[in-house]
């Protein structure tokens, strides 16, 4: 007889539970429950989809999300949209751009009231920072677009963005970012016909922008081209390339703090020149430019330039500034371990100090986390779906490495918290609270080959009924095609409240952007179990996030569901 009750308390995850007719199938053949609109924009902003999924390619994927936002266009929440962009944007949530930009080229161009066009042309300067961003909204402008041209908002965003650069900042820009994506600066002048007054400072630049690219070879103040009237800047751009002698350009170079992208290429292995600009070089290009400056011996064990570099990733002040993501420190680490470039034949002998701080630097880049005191499981998919595609275009880097390392952050931070692998079965997951990323990479690497098989994404949760009766909260983390469980993650985690009646909260962090999740939902993908929350993987917010959810009582949490 309890073979027979225990099938009408339990779904196989390959069909919908009784009762809940707006289940979902994901692309793996289970089913789970649709994410709302709003919360699949966030995963979208946060984890993008350049990278396609094991189930879905990178077109499909992205064309899914843009659908997305249209939808949410439609529906009139278009000025939220454009506020959930910038949110993203400025805080650094997000490993990188493109989605928020593409998000708001969708907003310019396909908004089908005129205040989400305005707002999102009044945000265009706070997305897009630099003439690189500029270039991706342009050419996400043109891709977009319903009719050939921008139109006059979108000419107004790109306007916005140049009239909100003071002339010392336009000429930095106009300097260091001559062309980006087949964009030029000039390009963009030109598209969005600046318009601004005869007087303005901003004027000479512009025109000398239009100037300079209508002549192919570029020219030195004493050839021809003036620099009357324009930022000092742009003389010592100009003089610069036509310099032959490193000591001048090295001067050039620490007098108006000319960028290295504003350096011709002769000048690439001349340390000199090269010690000039790493003076005042950005957090992000140094991160950039680590192995480059390693190889040509500038920076050197126990040397000073190698001490600048801890000192400076050392200043969490100066990463928080520069919007440094976590993972932009892991991939650094990472590249910079290698000792080679991803492409090209470059090489070099790390440093161990740099290597160190990069890693000290991506552990404290999640914040001081304070522990929730609460018991807690943290368990990671290493099903085969989740050891591909790599993400962000780094190789190895995959879901599941990605989790782990977010997994990581937690256990380094609560003192009661244990970890599991999973995909069908259930395994030991043994990491130290103190161990390196190599060493979560090895370990992410080695647990990926002994499971990699289906996905059962309440397995963990049936472990935890059987060994552990005093778990506050058991986090997934995920890509949530789960299907070939016997019961549903939903339907687990109330047999774990009901067995050992502890009012235990599941946390699901996603490390895809699609449109499903394994937290119930009603039909308008709206949350309907207080004790149940869904996160986005690579969102440096989320341990913190997991910690407010623990530690808040289950009456504030609306306990029970």
């Amino acid at each position: 007889m309890r073979r027979y009750v225990r099938h009408l308390r339990t779904t196989p995850q390959s069909m919908p539970i009784p009762d809940v007719p707006h289940m979902v199938p994901n692309r793996a053949g289970g089913f789970v429950y649709p994410l709302s609109d709003e919360e699949r924009l966030w995963r979208f902003l946060v984890l993008g989809s350049a990278d396609g999924s094991y189930y879905a390619s990178a077109p499909e994927l992205t064309r899914e999300n843009a659908f997305v936002v249209d939808r949410l266009l439609e529906a009139g929440k278009g000025p939220w949209v454009v506020d959930r962009i910038v949110e993203v944007s400025e805080s650094g949530r997000a490993p990188r751009q493109e989605p928020a930009i593409l998000a708001l080229a969708l907003c310019l161009r396909t908004a089908p009231d005129v205040e989400t066009r305005r707002r999102a042309a009044e945000a265009t300067p706070r997305v897009c920072r630099t003439v690189t961003a500029l270039a991706s909204l342009a050419e996400a402008s043109k891709a977009v677009g319903a009719k050939p041209g921008w139109g006059r908002v979108a000419r107004r965003a790109f306007n916005n963005w140049l009239t909100s650069r003071t002339p010392a900042d336009l000429a930095y820009q106009a300097v260091k970012y001559r062309q980006r994506q087949g964009w030029t600066l000039a390009d963009v002048m030109r598209r969005s016909r600046p318009l601004l007054d005869a007087e303005d400072e901003r004027r000479p630049i512009i025109d000398w922008v239009l100037d300079r690219q209508a002549h192919a070879r570029p020219r030195s103040p004493r050839h021809g081209r003036t620099t009357a009237n324009l930022p000092a800047i742009v003389e010592a751009f100009e003089r610069i390339q036509a310099e032959t002698d490193p000591t001048q350009a090295a001067r050039l170079v620490r007098d108006h703090r000319l960028p290295w992208e504003a350096v011709p290429d002769r000048f690439a292995r001349d340390l000199a020149v090269q010690e000039a600009l790493f003076e005042n070089m950005p957090t992000t290009a140094m991160l950039r430019q680590l192995g480059r400056l390693t190889n040509l011996g500038l920076i050197t064990p126990g040397g000073e330039h190698a001490h600048e570099v801890v000192r400076r990733l050392e200043d969490r002040e100066r990463l928080r500034r520069a919007r440094v993501h976590p993972f932009a420190l892991f991939l650094a680490h990472a590249t910079y371990a290698a000792g080679h470039g991803l492409r090209g034949h470059l090489s070099w002998k790390p440093v161990p100090e740099v290597m160190e701080a990069l890693e000290a630097a991506f552990f404290a880049s999640f914040g001081n986390l304070r522990p929730s005191g609460r018991r807690l499981l943290t368990a990671i998919d290493f099903s085969g779906s989740m050891g591909s595609p790599f993400l962000l275009d780094v190789p190895n880097l995959s879901p599941a490495l990605a989790g782990t390392v977010m997994a990581a952050i937690t256990l380094r931070t609560e003192p009661g918290a244990v970890a599991l692998a999973f995909d069908t079965r259930v395994t030991e997951f043994h990491l130290d609270r103190e161990t390196s990323i190599a060493g979560l990479t090895e370990a992410a690497e080695r647990t990926l080959h002994h499971l990699g098989g289906g996905t059962d994404c309440a397995a963990p949760i049936v472990h935890a009924i059987q060994h552990w009766s005093d778990l506050d909260g058991i986090v997934l983390y995920t890509d949530e095609e789960t299907w070939a469980g016997s019961v549903h993650p939903i339907e687990a985690i109330s047999q774990y409240r009901a067995r050992w009646e502890r009012p235990t909260k599941m946390v699901t962090v996603a490390m895809v952007a699609h449109g499903y999740t394994l937290a119930n939902r009603n039909r308008e993908g709206r949350p309907e179990d207080a004790g149940a929350m869904t996160a986005v993987g690579m969102d440096p917010n989320v341990p913190a996030l997991i910690g407010e959810f623990l530690a808040r009582e289950p009456a504030a949490a609306g306990w029970p569901p």
